[in-house]
């Protein structure tokens, strides 16, 4: 598995500064560290499973930190199903007193308009229940000496991205036609991890 050690000092000779005189190991571990999130935001791809336990009578639950987007919600309750998701704006539309409706089990959840990382079931349950959700996750930052969690075929993709974004910075260096190139290489890649996970 290649540590990020590996694809800086991989972007750096792409870069034509292998010693570290424009773009320093810092500079591009955090370029890296975008290309992972900017990946794994795009192709959805990376996911994991969590549950927490359902207060009677609490509609606002908090997500992990490390969440991206929500796949599906389920309660124990709801026999397993999956709970539908509902905009605020069709709620208000339907029914505005919806945030004050209750029930024994909720049927909906919606995404918190203030609080992103917040969902809140409707109509509120009035019994404990557990939650559970599918949600796509955001890698961890790397260290230099770490190695990415997304699989190791898609790392070229994350160097592509990485060379792409340091040599369009601006400056004396700047080099929009290699910035291009790998743009290019790079937005191919998450195409073909889309169509790759779409076809399952």
């Amino acid at each position: 598995m290649a540590t990020a050690q590996s694809l800086v000092s991989q972007a750096q000779l792409l870069l034509l500064d292998p010693e570290e005189v424009v773009w320093s190991s810092t500079v591009l571990l955090g370029y890296l560290n975008e290309a992972q999130r900017d990946f794994a935001l795009r192709t959805r791809g990376y996911v994991a499973e969590a549950s927490q336990a359902v207060t009677a009578s609490v509609s606002l639950y908090t997500l992990p930190s490390d969440c991206l987007g929500i796949d599906w919600v389920d309660t124990a309750n709801f026999g397993g199903s999956q709970l539908q998701e509902a905009s605020t704006k069709e709620l208000d539309w339907a029914s505005p007193n919806w945030m004050a409706s209750t029930a024994s089990v909720a049927s909906y959840y919606v995404r918190d308009r203030q609080a992103q990382k917040q969902i809140r079931l409707y109509p509120i349950p009035t019994s404990t229940d557990t939650l559970g959700y599918r949600f796509f996750s955001r890698p961890a930052d790397l260290a230099l000496a770490s190695t990415s969690s997304l699989p190791q075929w898609t790392h070229q993709f994350l160097l592509f991205y990485l060379v792409a974004r340091a040599a369009g910075d601006e400056g004396d260096l700047q080099d929009d036609t290699k910035a291009g190139h790998f743009r290019e290489r790079y937005e191919a890649g998450v195409s073909l991890v889309k169509e790759i996970l779409n076809a399952r």
